[in-house]
């Protein structure tokens, strides 16, 4: 048995580091604070967003 792309199997190694980095980006502090005006603004619109929305474009990158 042979595959057809074996560099494509080859490659699927590389998601585990990904997946890492991608929560090691995740959890470091950011680099300055934002000012806001309208504190209360903000954490009522952080509130509405669902957290686990920021993580779909990753996982569909993960996928393809």
């Amino acid at each position: 048995m042979s595959f057809q792309w074996p560099v494509m199997l080859l490659s699927l190694l590389l998601l585990p580091p990904l997946a890492v980095l991608y929560s090691w980006v995740l959890r470091r502090p950011p680099r300055q604070a934002t000012r806001y005006t309208r504190v209360p603004l903000l954490a009522e619109a952080a509130a509405r967003a669902g957290r686990w929305r920021r993580h779909v474009p990753a996982v569909l990158f993960a996928l393809s």
